[in-house]
């Protein structure tokens, strides 16, 4: 077992070396899945019996937690949970709704296409082909569309405007994260596509322009159809860009502003808005763009294009290498290309399904704890919240700006959420400024791992300080009348075994440097309840919770 990690000075500091335990594995394959660790009975099923992880396996994949796995996935993917950088005014029918929720439902519904799409098991390319959008209630309201206030938070319609079942690639809550500028005739937003579904990201090819004014659209025009720098890029890029000539360039949160201070005399700018314009469709032709088209193949509409690149080539590589990437923590140029030819095939086989791929990727001798190349794993910002939720059913809200102000943020849960920076310097993103998670062992990370361990073992403690041995979640040996009767070391053996899935034997280090720390709580004057909230603190602390 890995070395507890104790918070007092003059603790014993003991090096124990991590044996070959088959349970590593089910805590690994658990947290990449699922961000929960498997539990004490799970892990010892494995010890018994290690093909039972496969079966396990397919059973987590199944439950809500995979889900969120999927939807973090594409979070980093497609940039968005953009929480830093305010979208859309609370005014109008969204008076009152803090700025968090606006900005969290935009950034979600895309992410709840997805996961709808994985969950009942449709082929992944079902994302840019279905008529299918996913609204709650604020982008209900934003849009204009269908939802029945006595149904379920995230419903299934479709938009009224008349744009193709195109899925993702139609979808408006993606393009206002994802601008054009004026002059940019959605370039951007075609690269998004390029980036994310055919792993060619174009805004990174080396191009050498010398002597172009890039403030001077007329010279822009030129270089981009007649300089073979730029050419090489735009004959690819530009065709693509024609496809989204029906979104307007942007919406943003002045605009909206604007437009209610002056009576909504431009409805489009006022809820519901208007960002897909189908009478624009055709507006390409007056940007100097070439025709719509995917790898020189013309499409007639958006659902062309879905359907275009859902028969790409390209497609089930670069999901392949996508998936592998992030759940191995890799960037995507580290997987082997033998790798993604066998995960690709595996896909297009299972009918582009994203559980069965997932399941290749974790169970695969690669990925093995003991004998795989994939190397240590550290726990995302919203795994290790999802992970000691379950543990202590503690969420890590913070408001400090109280709920008596007119345009608030509101709640904010710090490891699943960029204001404030605390899921950014844990490791994440924050879908704006940085876009690409930090998966190593870093001291800002220790950090907020100490303090958050410190909240929720005091929220556990005191909850189980009120209730009685049979419903308490771990102090169940505790006696709180008298806690001199305590059998300290059976409960701390007890915590062990719960927490980390540990095989405690008599004499384990482990154990005895948490009874060690008890007892010194107890010294320096710290009240039996006190010590116990140390004690867990210490033990949520743990390496073995956040690396796997």
């Amino acid at each position: 077992m890995v070395l507890l990690a104790l918070v007092r000075c003059g603790a014993p500091t003991v090096s124990v070396e991590a044996s070959v335990d088959p349970a590593l594995e089910a805590v690994r394959v658990s947290m990449t899945l699922r961000g929960l660790r498997p539990s004490s009975l799970e892990m010892q099923e494995v010890r018994d019996n290690p093909e039972a992880l496969a079966r396990l396996a397919a059973e987590w994949v199944q439950e809500p937690a995979f889900g969120e796995a999927i939807m973090g996935m594409h979070a980093e993917l497609l940039h968005l949970r953009v929480e830093t950088e305010p979208i859309l005014p609370s005014i109008g029918p969204l008076d009152g709704v803090p700025r968090r929720q606006v900005a969290h439902s935009l950034s979600a519904a895309p992410l709840q296409l997805i996961r709808r799409v994985m969950e009942q098991d449709r082929p992944y390319t079902d994302l840019f082909q279905t008529s299918e959008v996913m609204v709650d209630a604020i982008t209900a309201d934003v849009w204009g569309l269908d939802y029945a206030s006595d149904g379920p938070e995230w419903q299934v319609t479709q938009w009224k405007d008349g744009r193709p079942a195109a899925g993702l690639l139609v979808d408006s809550n993606l393009w206002m994260r994802h601008t054009s500028s004026d002059t940019n005739h959605n370039r951007g937003r075609a690269n998004l596509l390029h980036r994310a579904w055919l792993c060619d990201d174009l805004s990174r090819r080396t191009v050498e322009v010398l002597g172009l004014d890039l403030a001077d659209e007329d010279a822009v025009t030129d270089a981009v159809n007649n300089d073979p720098n730029c050419m090489g890029c735009h004959e690819v890029l530009d065709p693509l860009s024609a496809n989204f000539a029906a979104f307007r360039r942007y919406i943003i949160r002045g605009e909206v502003s604007d437009a209610y201070d002056a009576g909504c005399v431009d409805g489009d700018l006022c809820y519901p808005l208007r960002l897909f314009r189908p009478e624009q469709v055709d507006s390409w032709q007056a940007l100097s763009l070439p025709p719509p088209a995917l790898n020189g193949q013309e499409v007639a509409d958006l659902a062309g294009l879905g359907a275009q690149l859902g028969s790409d080539k390209r497609l089930a590589p670069c999901v392949a290498r996508q998936f592998a990437a992030y759940l191995g923590q890799q960037p995507g140029t580290s997987v082997a290309q033998d790798e993604v030819e066998r995960l690709a095939q595996v896909l297009v086989e299972s009918n582009w399904n994203m559980r069965k791929l997932a399941l290749e990727i974790v169970l695969a001798p690669r990925f093995s704890v003991m004998e795989g190349d994939v190397g240590p794993l550290f726990a995302r910002p919203e795994q290790h919240a999802r992970s000691l939720e379950a543990i202590t059913g503690f969420r890590w809200l913070a408001n400090p700006s109280g709920d008596d102000c007119t345009d608030c943020w509101g709640d904010v849960d710090l490891l699943r959420d960029a204001m404030y920076g605390y899921r950014a310097v844990a490791g994440g993103i924050d879908g704006y400024d940085t876009l690409v998670a930090e998966n190593s062992p870093q001291p800002m990370r220790s950090l907020v791992r100490a303090r958050y361990a410190e909240e929720a073992a005091a929220f556990r403690v005191g909850q189980d300080w009120l209730l009685p041995p049979s419903q308490r979640r771990w102090l169940d040996l505790v006696d709180v009348s008298q806690p001199q009767n305590t059998p300290v070391r059976a409960q701390i053996e007890q915590l062990h075994y719960e927490l980390f899935g540990a095989v405690v034997a008599p004499a384990d280090l482990d154990v005895t440097d948490t009874v060690w720390l008890y007892e010194q709580l107890r010294v320096d004057g710290a009240s039996p309840k006190d010590a116990w909230t140390g004690i867990m603190a210490a033990l949520l602390q743990s390496p073995e919770l956040v690396v796997f």
